[in-house]
């Protein structure tokens, strides 16, 4: 059974697994995104840093998605400093 720390709302969840390590939950832009640590400081720590680096402009990590997908959406945020002759290629 895992145990539940409460948090501030929108910080994620952080629990205990059964084998002893840490989980932490966060949803950025829309994607649930997880955390694994051996010490629930550190699962922590790795959540807020996930939030910085999207505070900071990068995307949110998608472990399930493709290249494609993640070089579409890069090209598409580029776009505006690109001229049209690079976007036909």
């Amino acid at each position: 059974m895992s145990t539940r720390s409460r948090r501030v709302m929108g910080r994620g969840t952080v629990c205990r697994r059964p084998n002893g390590s840490w989980a932490g939950e966060i949803t950025v832009d829309g994607k649930r995104s997880t955390a694994y640590a051996r010490t629930q400081a550190e699962c922590v720590a790795k959540l807020q840093a996930l939030q910085a680096s999207v505070a900071g402009g990068l995307p949110a990590v998608d472990q399930h998605g493709t290249v494609a997908a993640y070089l579409a959406g890069w090209l598409e945020t580029k776009r505006p400093k690109l001229r049209p002759s690079t976007m036909a290629r």
